[in-house]
């Protein structure tokens, strides 16, 4: 199946994380903070004030959803629905906060062939140590987890990043930390 421009450029949309561009649109949601649910204020129903946090983001998830609309809405819905925008022009200003370089009129093979989001993407590529520390600084400021745990997180990173050997070692935990600083940030 072919895929139009305007569909691969929504799927690519997709794959960044919902937080960071809800973010720059101006909701309150920390944007390194795709890994945990985050409730925040809706500004689409009524009057566009929310009293209280009737919104929610997901990890994993493109779509957020707000209890007081009864909706889930992806990015460029969000968009459309705040500036009155086109898809196109939708499209073209959430790429440009995204900081994605324009895409070509060409499907290329490889981008035809990968799936939408979902379980089948791959894993982003951020190297284990950076996604350690962006870990520890937002349970830092959730203030999910003991200083004690904190500070030992952050002794290993700054070990991780002088010795490339222990690096090496570390990397195969991260995911175990992952759901470990999950988890903490969930109350588990």
């Amino acid at each position: 199946m072919r895929l139009t421009r305007n569909d691969r450029r929504l799927r690519r949309l997709r794959r960044v994380p919902l937080v960071r561009l809800l973010a720059r649109l101006g909701y309150e949601v920390d944007p390194d903070g795709e890994d945990i649910e985050q409730p925040f204020r809706c500004n689409l129903h009524g009057t566009g004030q929310d009293h209280k946090p009737s919104a929610r983001t997901y990890p994993k998830s493109p779509r957020w959803h707000c209890f007081a609309c009864s909706r889930s809405r992806d990015i460029v819905d969000t968009f459309r629905e705040r500036t009155g925008a086109t898809l196109e022009g939708a499209l073209d200003r959430l790429e440009e906060l995204a900081g994605l370089p324009p895409m070509s009129f060409e499907e290329p093979d490889e981008e035809a062939a990968s799936p939408s989001w979902g379980e089948d993407d791959p894993a982003p590529t951020e190297d284990p140590i950076t996604m350690l520390d962006r870990l520890a600084r937002m349970m830092a400021r959730a203030r999910a987890l003991p200083l004690s745990t904190l500070l030992h997180a952050w002794e290993l990173i700054d070990h991780a990043r002088q010795d490339p050997e222990f690096a090496d070692k570390l990397r195969p935990r991260v995911d175990e930390l992952r759901e470990k600083f999950a988890r903490s940030a969930q109350g588990g």
